[in-house]
């Protein structure tokens, strides 16, 4: 994993990267909610909401550009 971080980042590269932040801010955000770091819930759920509504705006925007070079390569 570290050694992405590290490469000259390529188009490909960089998808890949957005992807493992997606797992890794999914990932972060269950293991605080599940240890109860945050005792206020009103704060947890602005905070939850912003990573998910973050991670589908990323995820739409990936599989768009999945889609459109599966067209040009029909």
């Amino acid at each position: 994993m570290m050694k992405t971080f590290f490469k000259k980042s390529t188009k490909t590269d960089n998808d890949d990267m957005i992807v493992q932040g997606i797992w890794m801010s999914s990932f972060l955000l269950l293991i605080v909610q599940g240890t109860g770091a945050f005792k206020y819930t009103f704060a947890m759920g602005v905070l939850s909401g912003i990573v998910i509504v973050v991670n589908l705006f990323w995820l739409v925007k990936l599989s768009k550009k999945k889609m459109t070079k599966e067209q040009d390569n029909a």
